[in-house]
């Protein structure tokens, strides 16, 4: 993530280097956590924000208000995870996408249930559950329709619940 520092520094987009420091400020920590919750694994979620926060600050003057600017960041970073996460399908067990708010062995059992969800439908579920995303806000985030987006939260649900459930025994 420093090299969006100096990338910003760089005013390599018409813009002084106070504003590229202050969208970066504005969105650097949201945009590594959608991508380390989804990608799982810190190196390549911190490649996948660098790569969103430099589409978003080149593509900035597509949105035309300032209210929406947050949201249509956060999809893109999710489109850029969703892509890492393609790109390497052999890597696709999660290790740092849920942050530690109860025990160890809850964390990680949450991990180990999730982990066992496919990844289409994971993505789902951590964006519906940890990002408090609808499930238009999903289907636009995925080039998904929303229904698809709806059928794969129920059924990666059931799965969780039902992965959480064999490995508290």
């Amino acid at each position: 993530m420093e090299n969006l520092r100096s990338w910003a520094a760089s005013g390599l987009a018409s813009a002084s280097t106070a504003e590229a420091e202050l969208f970066l400020a504005s969105h650097k920590e949201r945009v590594l956590k959608v991508c380390l919750s989804i990608i799982g694994h810190r190196e390549r979620a911190e490649d996948a924000a660098q790569e969103a926060l430099i589409k978003a600050w080149i593509n900035r003057t597509d949105v035309r208000d300032d209210e929406k600017e947050a949201a249509w960041v956060r999809v893109i970073a999710v489109r850029q995870a969703w892509t890492e996460v393609r790109r390497y399908p052999d890597t696709d067990e999660l290790s740092e996408s849920i942050p530690d708010k109860g025990s160890a062995d809850e964390t990680a059992l949450v991990q180990a249930a999730l982990n066992r969800i496919p990844a289409e439908r994971r993505i789902v579920l951590i964006l519906a559950e940890s990002e408090g995303m609808t499930m238009d806000e999903i289907g636009e985030a995925l080039d998904i329709p929303s229904g698809t987006a709806a059928s794969r939260l129920y059924r990666a649900r059931i799965a969780f619940q039902t992965y959480w459930e064999q490995g508290d025994k």
